[in-house]
């Protein structure tokens, strides 16, 4: 599974690659601090599917 944060025009701002099972995760991600207010969108992909949320 990839997880990327991204900013509001798309640029990609980190990217994770984790190893899953199918199953729910909980996952921390690190290095969000550092970022200014505003709104960014979590994406996760996996060969089948892709999501993304919006945050705060």
């Amino acid at each position: 599974m990839q997880l990327s944060v991204l900013d509001m025009y798309g640029r990609k701002l980190q990217t994770h690659l984790l190893q899953c099972l199918p199953g729910k995760y909980n996952y921390s991600i690190d290095g969000l601090a550092g970022l200014s207010s505003g709104v960014y969108f979590i994406t996760g992909r996996t060969k089948e599917n892709l999501f993304i949320r919006k945050v705060l």
